[in-house]
């Protein structure tokens, strides 16, 4: 009995013992990886403006996901030594905060670096367009109009070029209503095949830049053997005092619709509540794969 009562001391004093090893072990420490902003770099003849709206950094290391975060950011790593750091660029699909997506024509950032325990290393990423991105168009209404095609019937209603109050260059597309012509329909002249026939949930999107008093919409219209089928609008824009952008994701839309070639088109109507409604244009690309 003494001998088993001594075992169950030892026993005991081996768990605490053990149990205080465990306890006092040294938290690890982490290194940061600190990123400010992604800049996004363009071919301008190609690829027109590098003017973009990139919210959220990707974070993985070595394949690893670290996690999505809000820019400006800081995220801990419980690495040490060299290691592969990729970055891809996140947006709010559709502008909807809540629905942070990798936007897929951006190419990922990738380096390798040092982590060391304690410090933190800034990150500086720039991407590219991905090459097989497909600009079906851009429109920055410097030389042009593409949205010229009338769906309200009234002429007093367009797109028009203006320098006063643009974007950026030289010109920007403005749409000006009022009380007596309040009513706003518009589509892009030319139909566009974009649904890839190898993959069909191929990603589509437009970007957008605007500015508006006024809330609008955005869409599209499909065609099937040059006969008109359908028209949707995916996605409204709220007024905004200062020119903001817009990634509008139109994949779920044009795999849905039965067309094989579509329209751009964007509508509004004027309340009450200005005189004068004016919602400007610039920078539309109508990107697929």
């Amino acid at each position: 009995m003494r001998n088993i009562f001594i075992l169950i001391i030892l026993a005991g004093a081996s768990v605490q013992f053990w149990s205080c090893e465990l306890i006092d072990e040294p938290e690890p420490i982490p290194a940061y990886v600190y990123i400010d902003t992604i800049r996004l770099e363009t071919q301008q003849n190609d690829e027109g403006t590098n003017s973009h709206k990139i919210k959220d950094a990707w974070l993985f290391v070595d394949n690893q996901l670290i996690g999505p975060y809000e820019l400006p950011m800081s995220a801990p790593v419980l690495h040490e030594g060299e290691h592969m750091i990729e970055v891809f660029a996140g947006m709010a699909d559709n502008g909807i905060i809540s629905y942070p997506e990798v936007y897929p024509f951006y190419n990922r950032y990738v380096t390798t670096r040092n982590f060391v325990p304690g410090e933190t290393m800034i990150v500086e990423p720039t991407v590219t367009y991905i090459d097989k991105t497909v600009f079906a168009f851009i429109e920055d209404f410097e030389g042009g109009n593409l949205f010229g095609s009338d769906l309200d019937g009234n002429d007093a209603t367009t797109v028009e070029r203006v320098s006063a109050g643009k974007f950026e260059g030289l010109k920007s597309g403005k749409i000006t209503l009022t009380a007596a012509n309040s009513i706003f329909e518009v589509a892009t002249l030319i139909e566009y095949s974009l649904i890839n026939a190898d993959n069909p949930t191929s990603p589509i999107y437009l970007e957008l830049n605007y500015k508006n008093n006024i809330p609008f919409e955005v869409g599209i219209m499909g065609f099937k053997n040059n006969a008109y089928v359908n028209k949707v609008y995916v996605t409204g824009m709220n007024v905004k005092g200062d020119w903001n952008k817009i990634y509008i994701n139109l994949t779920t839309q044009t795999g849905l619709m039965d067309a094989d070639r579509f329209k751009i088109v964007i509508r509004s109507t004027k309340g009450a509540e200005v005189e004068t409604g004016e919602i400007y244009l610039d920078n539309i690309k109508l990107l697929h794969f």
